[in-house]
């Protein structure tokens, strides 16, 4: 039951053009995140890869990316998309919208980290998430478990579709993240960084397993 997943991050936005944090908070894509949905449909039919099914994050940046990427396909060859709120990007709470490095000044209390690459490095994402979720005055920002279980959710209905499927899934840098830190442990793939705009992840499915074939790639083969 292998299911072929090629896992896109949106579009840039207006809050990454200003580095700005962007959980649940929305913001229009540039005209460069425009560049990027066109982009990733237009290498999808470059690689020649047919399809079978296409899922998105609720949250309109990604929805608009999957749009335009499944517009450069021909109509005959795109799939129905499907928004999924189980793969929405993780909510910060009340760092949400304000500069990354103030929001990582405020996580550690100093100004050692000026990038969560570099954070991530030698602090699990684990841990952020929960730390994120314990500063919260509200308690509204997501901790760890409750947010990787729901986007788990969303992969076990993936991992349920024809074999050999091929599957687009439009979706965020942090569950991007979250996901590698997981599946890629030794860091034999995935290098700490932040996945570019537009660019490609593929996770193959296979019964209980994951298999990552490679990380932020903007050309691809079939």
């Amino acid at each position: 039951m292998a299911v072929n997943v090629y896992i896109v991050r949106h579009g840039q936005t207006y809050l990454n053009l200003y580095h700005k944090m962007q959980g649940w908070a929305d913001a229009p894509l540039t005209k460069s995140g425009v560049n990027d949905g066109i982009r990733v449909g237009k290498t999808i039919a470059k690689a020649g890869i047919h399809l079978d099914y296409a899922f998105c994050s609720d949250l309109v940046r990604a929805e608009r990316t999957a749009k335009l990427a499944l517009k450069q396909l021909p109509a005959e060859e795109r799939p129905e998309l499907h928004v999924d709120p189980r793969f929405r990007e993780l909510f910060f709470g009340f760092l949400e919208g304000i500069p990354v490095v103030q929001g990582l000044q405020i996580l550690n209390g100093n100004d050692k980290y000026k990038t969560f690459d570099a954070y991530m490095q030698d602090v699990p994402m684990t841990k952020i998430c929960d730390k994120m979720h314990d500063m919260d005055p509200k308690g509204c920002a997501e901790a760890y478990d409750p947010f990787i279980h729901r986007i788990d959710e969303g992969l076990d209905e993936l991992r349920q579709l024809p074999n050999g499927s091929n599957v687009l899934l439009v979706n965020h840098g942090i569950v991007l993240r979250c996901l590698m830190q997981r599946i890629d442990p030794d860091g034999k793939i995935y290098d700490y960084s932040n996945p570019d705009n537009g660019a490609f992840t593929k996770l193959v499915l296979d019964g209980d397993q994951t298999k990552l074939i490679y990380f932020n790639e903007k050309q691809i083969d079939g």
